[in-house]
């Protein structure tokens, strides 16, 4: 039987408790499929290596190893290595919700659809700081209505494009993809403790820029466990700031392709970010959410700046 569908994790040193849950909630939805679906998981130059691992033994998943360190190039070795007409991505923190598998392969029996996301709840391991919901979508958070469906054919990026956990792509797509960032270069995802991001909408905008369509649903649901390092204003303040540097570096790679802006913030008026950086230095010493919003509008006007230093040296 053809393979319909490859679901692949990539992982670098995973905790096995988390790994484990993401594994659980994949294999039984396997056999939903009746044998038109394979696992992979990659490994990213793990120690010990994934493939002794006692907890995969026994498990219908095949090992791949991938020396480049890195998420872009990780993700990279799943769509040389996939049989199937679609790969779903899934992290090492993820948990599929019931049906996820077959809700993917249904959803791309439209032949115009390239990507394809879903809703990703939190599971905070500790309490979050009340501030922190403010700032949920920079952890990939989408807390989507269960009757909720969006599609895109084209630009701007609004909070409906798909992200990287739960995402799943026609390989055609994503191999078309990794050949055109030959000539035009690619975008990194995470590697090591860097917080660059920006490589699902890189994804996202080829499809588009191919005459795809992009959707996302709230009828396919996973788990985001996310531990209490990652929900300190020290860590989200890294966060933000390297979500806006990926969004430029996107910004630079497909406005000129689309011929129109990517996204409206980094377009707004001088007088705009002056404003907001004031108004949030006033709020600093008074909150975590005015000091982490002003370092937004402070790298919002590094990147303005930068825009205009190009734009006259060009």
């Amino acid at each position: 039987m053809p393979i319909e569908l490859t679901v692949a994790l990539c992982t670098c040193n995973p905790r096995q408790d988390l790994i484990t849950r993401a594994i659980n909630s994949i294999v039984p939805q396997l056999a939903e499929l009746d044998g038109s679906a394979e696992f992979l998981i990659v490994d990213n130059n793990s120690a010990p290596p994934l493939q002794d691992a006692e907890y995969l033994r026994g498990l219908p998943v095949a090992v791949i190893r991938e020396p480049i360190q890195g998420l872009t190039a990780a993700r990279a070795a799943v769509v040389r290595n996939a049989r199937g007409r679609i790969v779903l991505f899934v992290d090492d923190d993820n948990v599929l919700g019931a049906g996820y598998l077959k809700g993917v392969v249904a959803a791309f029996a439209d032949s115009a659809l390239g990507v394809l996301g879903g809703t990703v709840v939190p599971e905070y391991e500790s309490p979050p700081p009340p501030w922190l919901s403010s700032f949920e979508d920079q952890l990939a958070i989408r807390r989507y209505p269960s009757d909720l469906m969006v599609e895109t054919t084209s630009v701007p990026y609004t909070g409906h494009f798909p992200i990287g956990a739960g995402c799943s792509v026609l390989r055609a797509v994503a191999l078309a993809h990794l050949t055109d960032c030959e000539t035009h270069g690619r975008i990194e995802g995470r590697k090591g403790h860097a917080l660059s991001s920006g490589e699902d909408l890189d994804l996202d905008l080829f499809a588009l820029s191919a005459g795809y369509k992009l959707r996302v649903t709230g009828s396919l649901s996973l788990t985001h466990v996310i531990p209490e390092r990652r929900t300190t204003e020290q860590y989200i303040s890294r966060l933000v700031v390297g979500n806006i540097v990926s969004a430029a570096e996107v910004e630079r790679k497909w406005s000129p392709r689309f011929g129109k802006p990517i996204f409206e913030f980094l377009r707004v008026g001088r007088l705009t970010v002056a404003g907001r950086r004031i108004f949030f230095r006033f709020l600093s010493p008074f909150s975590i959410r005015g000091r982490i919003k002003q370092l937004v509008w402070d790298e919002i006007a590094r990147t303005r700046q930068r825009q205009r230093t190009n734009a006259v040296a060009a």
